[in-house]
């Protein structure tokens, strides 16, 4: 029996360590910031190159962080790169499965909480692995609406109106808060504005080519995602 019980304390040990290394990975990660809207959510996500340093930067590439799950979810994710890659393989998986299934779209909430589930899995059989990865959902169903989700490696999610993953993140979130304190809405239009003037505030290399962004709106009854290209990104950064 006391040998039992140091096996399991020794598990423990180690799975703490893992998930604790996780969110060391993602805080010194490249960050993810999300603002929830009354006519839409908005990502913007930091670019990071693939490639042997940035002084190669010309002739790399830069690896994607915004991926649309279906027509009513879209992700960014801030971590390691081949985590993420897998936990969006697993999300489209389990999205396929349920539009055929019930015939439309599968929710936000349902995602981010059946990929949590997901994670948690990994974590509890043994520490087999903890994802460091981070992600934010932006999302659109009949029921709730549109939804900005966050969700951490130990597998759990949230609602917020405006939040932050990755380097940085707790001053981000901060000033995020200062924008929108006493605003219970925003339109779309001033959630750009106040994402322009926090990147340009705590992101060292803030311009257009270095974040993706993208948006969720209706139009039309219908959820149109729209990942913004660099012209249209410096447009955004001259208008504000």
């Amino acid at each position: 029996m006391e040998f039992s019980y140091i096996v399991e304390r020794s598990v423990e040990d180690a799975n703490s360590i893992k998930i604790d290394n996780a969110y060391r990975f993602v805080a010194q990660s490249a960050m993810c910031v999300g603002i929830k809207a009354e006519d839409g959510v908005l990502l913007a996500a930091e670019r990071e190159f693939v490639g042997s340093s940035v002084a190669t930067a010309p002739h790399s590439t830069y690896s994607q962080k915004i991926f649309q799950i279906n027509t009513n979810v879209v992700c960014a994710l801030a971590g390691l790169s081949s985590d993420a890659l897998a936990l969006i393989k697993k999300a489209r998986e389990m999205a396929q499965i349920y539009e055929e299934h019930v015939n439309e779209p599968m929710p936000c909430t349902s995602v981010a909480t059946q990929l949590c589930n997901a994670k948690r899995t990994y974590i509890e059989a043994g520490g087999l692995h903890v994802f460091a990865v981070s992600i934010l959902y932006m999302g659109w169903d009949a029921r709730y609406g549109f939804q900005l989700r966050q969700s951490e490696p130990f597998g759990y999610h949230s609602e917020c109106m405006a939040t932050c993953v990755g380097k940085n993140s707790n001053v981000v979130i901060s000033m995020l808060h200062e924008e929108l304190a006493g605003k219970e809405k925003i339109m779309l239009d001033e959630a750009k504005d106040v994402l322009v003037k926090v990147l340009d505030k705590t992101a060292p290399d803030f311009k257009p080519e270095n974040f993706e962004v993208a948006t969720l709106q209706r139009v039309g009854g219908t959820t149109v995602y729209e990942l913004f290209d660099v012209a249209e990104e410096e447009e955004l950064v001259q208008q504000t």
